[in-house]
């Protein structure tokens, strides 16, 4: 449904965003009744792009105050901070059935946030290896503009991953600001509390879905196209599998490396990739891997997997974004130039390219320093150490959490004596 969004004040003083239609909440029997606390609600709240309504809690003084539509991140990186959010997802009966039955298919529901409530939003659960069904904890993914056009804070959509394959509950917040701090196109992603049917239910990694909104951060032109590098390569065969994201489906791009990578080896093929790949931008996303130990990624994987590519119109071609990052900081003596991508074996088969590629992986790994890597890492550690503990739906228990957490502390602070032996000194 395609409805006008109404902003109008809810009971208690909240804003209600709604796309005209009937509520969708009730308290199905399989869920814990409603807890003895809500989440808090904020003095201000922010409504989205064009003119923002402020509002006190008693609802007396209401200000339009006109911002920049755009989705940057100025007005909607607080979604992403290192502060804890409260996303409670409102859940008819019908609406749960309806996901233990097809968990991947679009069910209606509420959400409150920051005091705000939206509705219809679509829900679905995600996932392969991670996925937990909904009366676990299955992974989320949001759609505001499935059946009707809400404004969340400029997003179209927005994931909340379960951690399931990752049982420090750490991996993705750390992995995905090393690979932004290094300037490679990646998600923001932070941590924050689930609720269903205002009952506290557990944990979740928030992450910026590879969508046209993360790209609008990133490039200039929006216009290309995103593709899913999921068990796929650059070869003939694979060509018509990945999986297209948006934009046009001109895989133009794509044919072309594989082209290349079929006819031509090292220096040649890195030459004649230009029209079709930026290999700089391959290099560095490739060196970011090596330090946060994203070994479950292309050019690791076989087939490859856990990244994107973007055509880009203005450079014309292929741009890298990491993507997946739940296994990392694993296999800290495991060399990072033992590859099977296509693309990474032709770079290894340069020298210059192999020095140039061993070059940005020392740049990296001492930006990782330079932004005490390690002190973010125990800060996420500490500030989610509660939730944890609360957690009561997650699929280990909190004594893994607590000696994953320290392995992957111990992986970050030894990263450059590890890295030293397996490609040598800076």
């Amino acid at each position: 449904m395609i409805g006008v969004v109404v902003l109008a004040c809810a009971a208690g003083g909240r804003l209600s965003v709604t796309g005209m239609s009937s509520s969708t909440t009730s308290t199905p029997t399989d869920l814990p009744s409603a807890p003895p606390t809500t989440p808090t609600i904020p003095h201000v709240l922010p409504v989205g792009p064009g003119d923002v309504v402020w509002e006190t809690l008693d609802g007396a003084e209401t200000e339009e105050i006109g911002v920049d539509g755009h989705p940057d991140d100025v007005w909607n990186d607080f979604l992403f901070d290192d502060d804890l959010e409260i996303y409670d997802v409102g859940l008819s009966a019908d609406a749960i059935a309806s996901l233990m039955a097809a968990p991947y298919e679009w069910v209606s529901a509420s959400l409150d946030f920051e005091g705000i409530h939206y509705e219809p939003v679509g829900v679905r659960c995600k996932g392969e290896n991670s996925f937990l069904p909904i009366t676990q904890k299955c992974s989320l993914k949001f759609d505001f503009d499935r059946f009707a056009e809400l404004d969340f804070f400029g997003l179209e959509e927005l994931t909340l991953n379960n951690m399931s394959n990752d049982s420090s509950m750490m991996h993705e917040r750390v992995a995905y600001r090393m690979f932004r701090e290094a300037g490679v196109p990646a998600a923001r992603a932070s941590h924050a509390q689930v609720w269903f049917n205002h009952v506290p239910w557990g944990l979740y990694a928030v992450v910026e879905t590879v969508h046209i909104n993360m790209a609008e951060r990133w490039f200039d032109d929006t216009t290309g196209s995103m593709y899913e590098v999921h068990d796929v390569d650059f070869f003939d065969v694979y060509v018509p599998l990945f999986s297209h994201e948006f934009g046009p489906d001109d895989r133009t791009a794509i044919q072309g490396t594989a082209d290349v990578l079929e006819l031509l080896n090292g220096d040649e093929a890195i030459a004649a990739l230009e029209p079709y790949m930026n290999h700089s931008s391959f290099l560095d996303y490739w060196a970011v891997t090596a330090i946060v130990g994203q070994y479950d990624s292309y050019p690791y994987g076989y087939p490859g997997d856990d990244t994107h590519v973007y055509d880009d119109p203005i450079g014309g071609n292929l741009v890298w974004l990491p993507h997946g990052v739940d296994e990392t900081f694993y296999d800290e003596y495991r060399s990072p130039l033992v590859v099977n991508g296509e693309v990474a074996k032709v770079c290894l088969e340069s020298a210059a390219c192999t020095e140039d590629l061993i070059s940005r992986m020392w740049v990296a790994q001492e930006l990782s320093e330079e932004i005490d890597l390690l002190a973010y890492a125990e800060f996420v550690k500490a500030q989610i150490e509660e939730l944890v503990d609360l957690d009561t739906h997650k699929p280990y228990d909190s004594a893994s959490v607590y000696a994953e957490q320290d392995e992957m502390l111990k992986f970050i602070s030894k990263r450059a004596v590890d890295l030293e032996g397996t490609i040598g000194p800076p």
